[in-house]
């Protein structure tokens, strides 16, 4: 880079001297020419700065071409970020002291920008009021309009929104009182309330976007996707959920690929509410928009939101590397940036160079002119030869110097380039090294708090062990004192007939004895008959729980959980996941009345959930619009990936039948099913406790469902439970290997359309 600015300079100087021969007015067409020439597309924006200035030394500030080339000058300068620069050339074309003319508006407008960009936005503000009461005088109302809009650009730009929402709020008066068409007034009041959004004033920026919204109706396009956008992240901000992803799963039917932020908003909304699937499944739609458009910093957060949700998951090695993907990805956003303000500082310093060198030339340029005066008379006086070559070697000796001296100053130069370059390689290894050092922390303080969960868990065990042993030795003594009882009641029969034997005599005895036997045989039997009434009131108590628990859980899980010593116990075992998904849900079931999509959700569901129980599954958790289901936990048939293979083309062919008849009206499915092992078990708290399913299979199985979107089909199934199908239901009529989200490796899936199995 600076071998290519000392090259330049060297261009120059050889332009210079080049052009010694020439008068001063050839010089300056010649000079004015070559920059009017430079190509506008160029990009070594120093080489044009460089022509511009060489003209500018030639000319007085009374020149025609003064004007232009500081004009020219200033813009180059914008270009290259450096606006101190451009205002100080600005400043040449134009008097901001005198009254405004009309000739003189875009200078001050570009003067007014450089000031804006440069942090003055003071200055700019008091130069662009001058402009606004000049069009206000001349009753140019667009040129007011114009202004305000100009204005409030340069106070956001500088991170004043609480100034800017004035004459934003003066805008949308001026363009209300001059009868802008719907789309420009609609257009203000979504800047009105992304001005309030970002003072955190988030009910009235709601407001106008609501305005805005009214004025377009049912039109507006891509402004009225943009209003859902902003209003569903101002209800974001007010942690008003539900009307978040009502705006923004709107606005997501038209998306483009400059909208990718709402999927970051949506995850994050999701997994507030603990809907971890849902959240999951726009982190991943975020990551591959950001990926696309290599915006960096959208997808240093959405990793972040990612490693939130894998640790939500307990998916701690997805989550580590996640956030390691999030911190490398921020390292790699702040080193650009400091490069990027580096190269500034470089062009800067470079182009400030280029002048003073250009100066300089101008100075001995004026010293040859002089010289070659000087030669003149020496060849006219023949006395004065031997001083002049005196003073020519002189002259040598200095230029040889001069040239000693820029040598050693390249050389140091070079040095510091090299230290600097040395200290930056030192200064990225220690940090590399502390990253890696809060890797190592987070890392044994994720495992420390593994620890002691696992430990808290242990204990909880311990107590209801205790608690369950307390309550057997309980249950044994009144097993005791009822066999004591018994023997004490056959003891009272066997003296009873003792005495019969003996006291047969004494009828009367016997009389009074038999009746207060009698008496106690009708407590006896009231005894036994209340015996009897509570166990019946047991056995239908037991028949309640287990309907109460079939209607909350499948009727398999709540036989385990009946019959289980231990509730809490997690087993892993092989098992089928299968996922359901109803296409187009959110559009179909937008404006419906709550009442009536409960109603079709019944509907849907009540026919396949029976299919599911059917052919041996457990419905573990409904999503939506769609449920997950498991064969082969808690209990397999020994045939759980043919039962679920055979439960979906159930489920297709009922669907399709219900549908011909009315029943239900004209909708899709999609099914994904994979098998591997999985961890079963209930998860929960001492009061709420859940039977769950959980491993790598169920994200799996997942993703196959979502592959159908893709595919256009119906039914995703993996190559395990596709190969464990008999002769007459291979039917799938094409086959890939994809790879999934969170996986290294391909996996084989067969894919089947409708037409493969209708009935």
């Amino acid at each position: 880079m600076m071998i290519k600015y000392w090259l330049t300079i060297c261009m120059f100087s050889i332009s210079i001297f080049a052009g010694n021969s020439q008068e001063d007015a050839d010089l300056i067409e010649k000079l004015y020419k070559d920059a009017k020439q430079t190509s506008t597309t160029s990009q070594d924006n120093i080489i044009k700065v460089s022509k511009w200035i060489k003209l500018l030394n030639e000319i007085a500030e009374t020149h025609p071409y003064y004007i232009e080339s500081n004009r020219n000058m200033a813009s180059i300068y914008s270009q290259e970020h450096l606006y101190a620069e451009a205002i100080t050339h600005f400043k040449k074309c134009v008097n901001i002291d005198k009254n405004i003319q009309e000739k003189d508006i875009d200078l001050l407008l570009a003067l007014s920008n450089a000031y804006a960009r440069n942090g003055e936005a003071g200055k700019a503000i008091e130069l662009l009021t001058k402009i606004k009461s000049y069009h206000k005088n001349k009753n140019n109302q667009i040129g007011q309009i114009n202004t305000l809009r100009q204005m409030v650009v340069s106070l956001q730009s500088n991170n004043d929104y609480k100034t800017s929402l004035i004459y934003n709020l003066e805008l949308a008066q001026a363009l209300k009182s001059y009868t802008a068409d719907k789309q420009e007034l609609a257009t203000i009041y979504n800047n009105v309330g992304y001005n309030y959004a970002l003072l955190k004033q988030y009910q009235d920026a709601i407001h106008h976007y609501d305005e805005a919204i009214k004025l377009l109706g049912s039109g507006g396009g891509a402004l009225r996707n943009s209003l859902l956008i902003n209003r569903g992240i101002a209800y974001y901000n007010l942690d008003e959920y539900d009307e978040c992803i009502k705006n923004l799963t709107n606005a997501e039917q038209h998306i483009d690929d400059n909208s990718e932020q709402i999927y970051i908003i949506l995850a994050n909304v999701f997994q507030k509410k603990n809907d971890l699937t849902q959240a999951l499944y726009y982190a991943d739609k975020a990551e591959n928009f950001n990926i696309k458009n290599n915006n960096k910093e959208l997808l240093a957060d959405t990793y972040f939101v990612k490693a939130e949700i894998y640790n939500s998951l307990y998916e701690y090695e997805t989550a580590i590397d996640y956030y390691q993907k999030f911190l490398k990805l921020r390292d790699e956003i702040a080193f650009a940036e400091r490069l990027r303000k580096e190269q500034l500082l470089q062009s800067q310093l470079a182009i400030e160079r280029a002048e003073k060198e250009l100066k300089l030339l101008r100075i001995e340029q004026n010293n040859n002119k002089l010289t070659i005066a000087q030669l003149k008379l020496e060849g006219e006086k023949n006395d004065l030869q031997l001083n002049n070559l005196k003073l020519d070697s002189e002259k040598k000796e200095q230029q040889l110097l001069l040239l000693n001296r820029e040598k050693q100053v390249q050389e140091a130069q070079y040095r510091n380039q090299a230290l600097e370059t040395k200290q930056i390689s030192q200064a990225l290894l220690i940090a590399r090294q502390k990253l890696d050092n809060e890797m190592k922390d987070r890392q044994l303080f994720t495992l420390d708090q593994f620890k002691k969960y696992q430990q808290l868990e242990i204990e909880k065990k311990e107590s209801q062990l205790k608690q369950d042993q307390k309550e057997k030795e309980i249950l044994l003594k009144d097993q005791q004192i009822s066999k004591l009882e018994i023997a004490k009641e056959k003891g009272f029969r066997q003296n009873l007939s003792l005495a019969l034997l003996f006291l047969g005599a004494l009828l009367c005895f016997i009389y009074i004895v038999y009746r207060n036997k009698k008496e106690d045989h009708k407590k006896l039997t009231a005894a036994y008959t209340e015996l009897e009434d509570s166990e019946q009131k047991v056995r239908a108590a037991e028949i309640k729980i287990k309907e109460l628990l079939n209607q909350q859980l499948s009727g398999a899980v709540a036989d385990q959980l009946l019959a289980a010593d231990d509730s809490d116990q997690v087993v892993a075992r092989e098992a089928c996941i299968f996922f359901l998904d109803i296409r187009n849900f959110t559009p179909f079931v937008a404006n419906k009345p709550p009442g009536e999509i409960i109603r079709f959700q019944n509907d849907m569901f009540a026919f396949m959930i029976d299919t599911i129980l059917d052919h041996g599954g457990v419905v573990n958790t409904f999503l939506g619009d769609g449920f997950m289901a498991t064969f082969g936990a808690p209990v397999s048939s020994g045939q759980d990936n043919r039962d679920a293979f055979n439960a979906a083309i159930s489920i297709q062919n009922g669907l399709k039948h219900r549908i011909k008849k009315g029943e239900l009206p004209d909708i899709r499915i999609g099914i994904g099913l994979f098998a591997g092992k999985v961890v079963a078990g209930n998860v929960g708290s001492d009061r709420r406790k859940q039977y769950s399913v959980n491993g790598q299979p169920v994200i799996t199985a997942s993703r196959l469902e979502q592959l159908n979107k893709e595919f256009g089909s119906t039914i995703v199934v993996s190559k395990k439970v596709y190969d464990e199908m008999p002769p007459h239901l291979k039917f799938a009529t094409k086959f890939e290997s994809v790879l999934l989200k969170g996986m290294d490796h391909l996996v084989d899936v067969a894919i089947l359309f409708d037409k493969d199995f209708e009935s």
